[in-house]
């Protein structure tokens, strides 16, 4: 059929469409009905705020003016600020937010582990990278999925932290696909270890993290994030800030693991949990003998 029979059709029609049946029809025939409704029609058509967008922004693409929306393909190259009215937002293509290690873990969050040295941060913050590079569990939390993992380690020595691997991978039933976790760690490096509270460290950072990677452990603050001034200081937190933020807006999420203050709260700036998602705090139960390791 031509678009001037259909439009013949459907002026002829004395039925009334919802918006749901509006937007079920093929492309020529919403393009005809809805550019021949007027605003009281188009309006009549809003069951919902949603609706109603999906609507105006599938016929502009149509009339070969698409409003802009972004996606998980989104051009980083522009500089330009973008704002858009309610309508053009709720008609984004937004990629939703998933459960990286189930329930409290993320797509696109930041998040804090923390503790007092000999706790068990790095413990827990290896078992949860493997949990999430494998699909599997930890501590009762799930992966449904296997992801890209990048543990970024500042201070451990290289033999102890292949011991600990090795026991996590002895006690689990699934293991991760080449590629999966990757690790960065000092005994490797010729240079030193970039500073992640300097633009430079975070240019070499970055580096480092491609496509595959949707989760990004720091292991820990202090020592990979050593130039950011006094850590008391909110200013000393802005320039990492602006980096987790940026890691967020290109669909990473970052685990930071820090040491614990004298009051027993993450240590330094209260600033840093401004923007978290999760904080969690190890402590040992009231029973806890040092002879029993991580418990």
């Amino acid at each position: 059929q031509t678009v001037s029979n259909l439009r013949a059709e459907l002026r002829d029609s004395e039925s009334q469409v919802t918006g749901p049946e509006l937007l079920a029809l093929p492309d020529d025939e919403f393009f005809v009905r809805y550019r021949g409704l007027d605003a009281a029609e188009r309006g009549a058509l809003e069951e919902s705020l949603v609706l109603n967008a999906q609507c105006r922004h599938r016929y502009n693409r149509l009339a070969g003016h698409e409003l802009p929306q972004r996606t998980a393909n989104i051009d980083r190259s522009s500089s330009g600020l973008r704002v858009v009215d309610i309508h053009e937002f709720l008609a984004c293509e937004l990629p939703p937010r998933e459960e990286i290690l189930s329930p409290w873990l993320l797509s696109q969050s930041l998040d804090m582990l923390y503790a007092w040295r000999g706790v068990g941060k790095t413990h827990v913050a290896l078992g949860i990278a493997y949990a999430v590079a494998s699909g599997g569990e930890f501590l009762g939390w799930t992966a449904p999925k296997p992801r890209g993992v990048l543990y970024l380690d500042g201070e451990m020595p290289g033999p102890a932290l292949q011991q600990r691997l090795s026991k996590i991978v002895d006690a689990a039933d699934k293991e991760p696909a080449p590629g999966m976790l990757r690790f960065f760690t000092p005994d490797l490096q010729d240079d030193g270890i970039p500073d992640l509270a300097t633009l430079e460290g975070q240019k070499a950072f970055n580096q480092l993290i491609d496509e595959s990677t949707e989760l990004i452990i720091i292991d820990n603050l202090s020592s990979l994030a050593r130039n950011g001034g006094n850590e008391n200081e909110a200013e000393s937190w802005s320039t990492i800030q602006a980096w987790a933020l940026k890691m967020r807006q290109q669909g990473k999420s970052v685990l930071f693991v820090h040491h614990a203050g004298k009051g027993g709260n993450q240590r330094g700036t209260s600033k840093r949990e401004d923007l978290l998602d999760a904080v969690i705090c190890l402590k040992h139960p009231p029973d806890y003998q040092h002879d029993q390791g991580a418990r």
